[in-house]
């Protein structure tokens, strides 16, 4: 897990900087919004024949909570990502079209914006040296001020 864990810092900041300017266009203009998120926001969906299913939640410094939930697979990055796009996009979540991917790792963030909190779910999926996959969901919630 420690390399989901250098992989991660990376894909933190481009989620952060990517959420921030989501906060700054939402709640400038809009004002705040009755809108209910999706339920997925508070259960994100965990992939069809996942193992080693784990869950934890972190505060990092001067920032809102972060949610894991961290998961094995047999099956490879490219479908990890392809079912977390389908089945978040249904549940009214938007991409933001900077996946990255490589042969060993594929990263996607997921936003809601409808007002006030902001919502983003980053999927980390990394291939092993075993063949399975290893996949990090991280759920965001980051309020207005």
């Amino acid at each position: 897990m420690t390399q989901l864990a250098s992989k991660r810092e990376r894909g933190w900041l481009i989620a952060a900087f990517i959420l921030g300017l989501l906060i700054i266009v939402s709640c400038s203009g809009s004002g705040w919004s009755l809108a209910t998120p999706p339920k997925s926001v508070h259960n994100p969906p965990i992939y069809p024949g996942a193992t080693t299913i784990q869950t934890r939640e972190a505060k990092p410094d001067n920032s809102e909570p972060v949610r894991f939930t961290t998961f094995r697979t047999t099956d490879d990055s490219k479908s990890v990502l392809a079912y977390y796009s389908d089945t978040l996009q249904r549940d009214g979540w938007s991409s933001d079209d900077n996946a990255t991917s490589d042969a060993n790792k594929s990263l996607v963030h997921f936003y809601w914006v409808a007002g006030c909190p902001v919502y983003g779910i980053t999927v980390l999926a990394l291939s092993d040296i075993a063949g399975a996959t290893l996949v990090e969901i991280a759920v965001t919630e980051t309020a207005c001020h």
